[in-house]
């Protein structure tokens, strides 16, 4: 324990060192503000805005299904300029004259052939490119048609999907497509609703240079003036997820052990950059035994993974082939981890997106995890600072027709990283990976398109658990709660614990979370955790020592702020003139009606005892609530309607040692004096007291103001089961009063009114 202890004073230096570095930019922190910024640029070029939420910014029909597309792309780099034909396979999936492919309206279209003819076709709002057929082709038919186009993509903003810059003086090409932009340099579907099969991808360069895209390389047939790349990619993939690059690259080949086999791990990088093939290899395959053994085998294991380097900066996870700007490994296994999720699973609307980039986000914090877990929780920590520095926003993407709430960083990447991470402390980490690999191989999700809906489906199939709520407060709902914790521990060892929690953000009342807290000492500590469902829940535990701190998650499970705690007051004596110290009784009856009574035992000077409020905790069959007394003086009977058939109950305050109580048989004879004072606010003329079962024969009412000062005095005789007795106030002043009543022997309590 000593040991453990001196390792979590470590952890916070180590803590305070890395949030430094974090919060100074460095490269880890730049990796998704980079990644986050770059694909926020690529949305705000878009001309027009975005239409509506979900599957935006497309005119594609809906009436065919492509299969297969063929892409032959003739690219020199010191021109920016793409001249290609696309032909794509498809199905005609009912009946139709016509179909709408996505193409940017600034690119001109030769010619259309099908079936060795010229098909007229015409340009429709919103970058649509209309082909129409002679006649009506049926419905299930299988069918392809060749665009052969040409031109200069667009720049909107000083940003366009297909880029032209320089490196070392060399000029490179190279295509960035998320969310929108693939219509922009080729014909496609450019929605969130269609993935083709399969892909050849023919690119065409000078001598000099080289292309580099999806798949495989099958082919590289030169003449001296030319160099034609062919690839094959035999995989469902999203338009968005095809990328482009060509400059004068040089490729090193390396590779990677995957289910029992190497697979290809191809570089293609500047030769300046060359040196650098070890470091990211070396980071890529750590990457990957991680992932393959959280997430499952690498989705094209049966092809390769290829990282080519390009202009921008941060990555995109464009398929079998990320494109990286540099070797920090924070941005390598981010990439990676979209391969899983993002390109073998792909986010069915821009309101999910977390579902790609939440994924990669916390895909890159289980490699350091595995790494270096000083690190992770460094990461942890200054991630949850960065989420909570505002009290608003959620992971659901309200608003698709703004790049920075798509794209934000805090709430898309980081608050999507940590709501995984709080799925696997509710969870448990057996039952959430499992879960994960069950949503990852879901044969309705697999190569296919997903909503959060869908990974909520596969971790309850999986855990057994509703995540109804939890999605309702953490996907949907905004901000994040704050803990403070009240507690004591008696001499055994036994802890009374309430937890508090005030929320960010009015969307979401309460967090249904279990709350971890390290309770330590010198030189002991321990972690227990309590499954908070109500505010001001109270609990019981024993640590085995007596502790002197307590720490709400220590180790950076919930995304919350500002947790607070508040140390024990240990080692006082009834004899302490400080600290009141009270005997309880109880009994409750068979309606839930619980008396208590409470006396104080050392007699503290008032108004010290009287101020210092007890919180009555009752529980029993599943269930637990609590109450408030305050004004106790020496001594207090008050009732209480608990709701259930209580089995225990504890007592705590803010700062108390130990408490005494006594329980007593559960009977119906609790039912005695039980009053109601009504109505409140006294807005009548008069204030009504309803007492059942009095015990007293004689009964004294006395109204006394906040000044303690005696208003009016009844003196009642009560021989009935059940007495109603009417006090006058008709003649007071607005403000507080207290009705005191008191009979000859077991009957005493005191009542606030308002009038």
């Amino acid at each position: 324990m000593k040991k453990r202890n001196t390792f979590f004073l470590l952890l916070i230096l180590v803590f305070v060192t890395a949030r430094k570095e974090l919060t100074a930019q460095t490269v880890v922190e730049n990796t998704v503000e980079q990644i986050a910024e770059q694909e926020k640029k690529s949305f705000d070029k878009l001309p027009g805005g975005n239409r509506e939420a979900g599957n935006t910014n497309t005119a594609s029909s809906t009436n065919f299904d492509v299969h297969f597309y063929r892409c032959e792309w003739e690219i020199d780099p010191n021109i920016r300029y793409i001249k290609g034909c696309v032909t794509s396979a498809f199905t005609i999936l009912s009946a139709t004259d016509k179909i709408v492919y996505d193409l940017s309206d600034t690119l001109t279209v030769d010619s259309i052939t099908w079936h060795g003819s010229q098909l007229a076709f015409q340009r429709i709002a919103g970058d649509g490119l209309q082909l129409q057929f002679p006649s009506i082709i049926p419905a299930a038919t299988k069918d392809s048609v060749s665009i052969y186009y040409k031109g200069t993509p667009r720049i909107y903003g000083g940003f366009s999907s297909f880029v032209q810059s320089s490196h070392s003086g060399v000029p490179i090409i190279w295509t960035i497509s998320e969310p929108f932009g693939a219509k922009e340099w080729w014909p496609c579907k450019n929605g969130l609703d269609d993935k083709a099969d399969s892909m050849d991808i023919l690119v065409n360069t000078p001598m000099a240079y080289r292309g580099s895209t999806n798949g495989v390389l099958i082919s590289e047939l030169t003449t001296p003036a030319t160099r034609m790349l062919r690839f094959r990619h035999r995989f469902p993939m999203a338009s968005y997820l095809v990328g482009l690059a060509v400059t004068n690259y040089v490729v090193i080949s390396d590779s990677v052990l995957i289910g029992g086999k190497q697979m290809p791990l191809m570089l293609t990088t500047y030769p300046e950059f060359a040196g650098n093939a070890n470091k990211i290899n070396t980071n890529t395959r750590a990457s990957f035994n991680v992932f393959n053994q959280k997430f499952g085998d690498y989705p094209f294991a049966q092809e390769q993974y290829g990282q080519t380097a390009w202009g921008a900066g941060g990555g995109m996870e464009h398929q079998t082939n990320s494109f990286i700007c540099c070797t920090d490994i924070g941005l390598i296994s981010h990439e990676l981890a979209h391969q899983w999720f993002g390109d073998k699973i792909t986010c069915g609307s821009w309101q999910d997106i977390w579902l790609n980039e939440g994924f990669a986000t916390y895909g890159a914090s289980l490699y350091r995890e595995s790494s270096d877990k000083t690190y992770f929780l460094a990461e942890r920590a200054y991630y949850r600072d960065l989420i909570t520095a505002v009290p608003g926003g959620s992971v659901w993407v309200d608003d698709t027709t703004v790049s920075g709430r798509i794209f934000s960083s805090r709430l898309s990447y980081q608050k999507g990283s940590y709501l995984l991470h709080m799925l696997r402390w509710k969870l448990g980490d057996d039952v959430f990976f499992r879960g994960i690999k069950r949503y990852v191989n879901d044969p309705l999700l697999q190569f296919n398109f997903a909503r959060t809906a869908d990974l909520q489906r596969n971790l309850e199939a999986e855990s057994g658990k509703n995540l109804t709520s939890f999605f309702q407060q953490w996907f949907y709902g905004q901000g994040y709660p704050t803990y403070a914790v009240d507690w004591k521990q008696d001499s055994s060892n036994n802890i009374y614990i309430k937890i508090n929690q005030s929320t960010s953000h009015p969307s979401v009342s309460f967090y249904d979370m279990p709350v971890p807290v390290q309770f330590k000492n010198s030189t002991r500590d321990t972690v227990i955790v309590f499954n908070n469902t109500l505010n001001g829940q109270a609990f019981l535990a024993n640590p085995g020592f007596k502790a002197d701190t307590a720490i709400v998650d220590p180790y950076f499970w919930i995304l919350c702020i500002n947790s607070t705690q508040h140390t024990a007051c240990n080692g006082v004596s009834t004899s302490d003139p400080t600290f009141p110290f009270y005997n309880i009784t109880w009994s409750q009856n068979a309606n839930n009606w619980t008396n208590i009574t409470i006396n104080q035992v050392n007699k503290v000077a008032l108004p010290a005892a009287e101020n210092i409020p007890l919180y009555l905790h009752f529980s029993g069959n599943r269930k637990d609530t609590s109450f408030e007394i305050k004004n106790i003086r020496y001594s207090l009977n008050t009732w209480f309607n608990t709701g259930f058939r209580a089995a225990n109950v504890f007592i705590s305050t803010s700062c108390l040692a130990d408490q005494h109580y006594s329980l007593t048989n559960q009977t119906d004879n609790a039912s005695a004096n039980e009053i109601k004072i009504f109505p409140v606010p006294a807005t009548g003329s008069n204030v009504n007291i309803s007492l059942k079962n009095p015990t007293d024969k004689k009964l004294s009412i006395r109204l006394y103001n906040v000044a303690g000062q005696l208003i009016t005095e009844k003196m009642m005789d009560t021989p009935g089961r059940n007495e109603l007795f009417t006090l006058p106030v008709a003649q007071l002043a607005r403000g507080t009063y207290f009705i005191k009543l008191a009979g000859e022997s077991t009957l005493k309590t005191t009542r606030k009114i308002i009038r």
